[in-house]
């Protein structure tokens, strides 16, 4: 069996916020996007039942309409 070995291309952060930024000004009044210390969910008020979330960098976005 063959197996064939692929390149991606991987955003940074940065311009990951700025493309989502981009995509949602067109459809939204007001967006503000930044990156941020995901918060431990297995903690209150979210209470996930399992780890491992908890540790990674998440993209919050945050609209007003």
């Amino acid at each position: 069996m063959s197996c064939a070995e692929y390149s991606f291309h991987v955003p940074s952060l940065e311009e990951l916020v700025g493309v989502l930024r981009k995509g949602l000004t067109d459809n939204f009044a007001d967006v503000q996007v930044s990156v941020v210390d995901c918060p431990n969910l297995t903690k209150e008020p979210f209470t996930f039942p399992i780890k491992g979330m908890s540790t990674l960098y998440s993209v919050l976005l945050h609209r007003s309409i």
